[in-house]
């Protein structure tokens, strides 16, 4: 059985978390879902070998450049292809994200090679490296509450501006 965990740092009203674990467990391929209030997290088990892209509708893949990432991405999409058709209709692979980016020659390289294919829809926002994310993962907080003013905050901020505008596109 699969299973996930998401936090949900913005939840403050418990009659919405309510409502939140119950449509989320009535969702196919969903075998429970239980959501801890106190510590913002819904946790949600999946029936046999489906996974989380039964229950989503956008799959983003984070990307570090590099040759084994892009060895992943056929076998990648060919998951989310099989789940559209098998299970989920409404599975759409939104684009992937470039993430822990540096400035190097070789990332430069990596980065042109991936969009030039067609078949991997990409971001235009890259998300740096930065040591900040490290120590947030150790503090238990997402980056942008750890610090805020990293570039790698600013960047994830304007990661989901740009894919909410896509959304509205």
């Amino acid at each position: 059985m699969s299973k996930m965990t998401l936090l949900l740092n913005e939840l403050d009203c418990p009659h919405c978390a309510e409502k939140i674990e119950k449509r989320v467990g009535e969702l196919s391929g969903v075998k429970s879902s239980s959501l801890d209030f106190i510590n913002k997290k819904l946790t949600v088990d999946f029936d046999g070998d489906k996974n989380a892209l039964v229950a989503s509708d956008d799959v983003i893949i984070p990307i570090k450049i590099d040759k084994y990432a892009f060895d992943g991405l056929a076998e990648l999409k060919e998951q989310i292809e099989d789940t559209r058709d098998d299970l989920n209709p409404r599975l759409r692979l939104a684009g992937g994200l470039i993430t822990c980016f540096i400035r190097a020659d070789a990332e430069k390289q990596g980065e042109a090679w991936l969009r030039s294919r067609p078949e991997y829809p990409v971001f235009d926002t890259r998300i740096r490296y930065s040591e900040k994310v490290t120590e947030s993962t150790f503090s238990e907080m997402p980056i942008a509450e750890y610090s805020r003013r990293s570039g790698t905050a600013m960047d994830y901020i304007a990661f989901v501006r740009e894919y909410l505008q896509r959304g509205k596109a």
